[in-house]
């Protein structure tokens, strides 16, 4: 019997050795995306992600209740930009959005270290453990609302 079952997984091609480097080759990043006001978590919001280039297909998430959005990657990716749609990115130095291409993220420093992108909007800072990309946002001014 166990030969027979030798054969077939033999035959089948299954390979845990293959398997194994598969699930090392991918991973998740978690984005927490944090309204830099009052430094809460910023629940069921639309991030928007791009890989390796801004131009570019865009890849669309929501963050979960506690703020997080997980976003797996591969290890032939390098670089990922995020922004959060409706909102002002707290990367950006100026309040001229349209004209600005969001952070440059490198995938493994967030793996290793982890991240907390720039914050322009004040002096909020965050710890970020490894995996983890801490993204600070703020909603539009009434009067920021009349340029969208």
């Amino acid at each position: 019997m166990k030969r027979l079952l030798t054969v077939l997984i033999f035959i089948s091609g299954f390979n845990p050795i293959s398997i194994a480097s598969q699930n090392d080759s991918s991973k998740s990043i978690y984005i927490k995306v944090i309204d830099v006001r009052d430094g809460k978590p910023m629940v069921r919001k639309s991030v928007m992600i791009w890989v390796d280039k801004f131009q570019g297909p865009v890849k669309w998430i929501k963050t979960n209740d506690e703020g997080v959005a997980e976003f797996p990657v591969s290890s032939n990716n390098s670089i990922i930009y995020a922004n959060v749609n409706s909102f002002y990115s707290c990367t950006f130095s100026t309040d001229s959005h349209a004209q600005q291409t969001p952070e440059p993220f490198k995938i493994s420093e967030i793996v290793q270290t982890g991240i907390q992108a720039t914050n322009h909007c004040n002096d909020r800072k965050m710890l970020a453990r490894p995996g983890e990309l801490i993204f600070f946002i703020r909603p539009p001014h009434w009067w920021e609302k009349w340029k969208l």
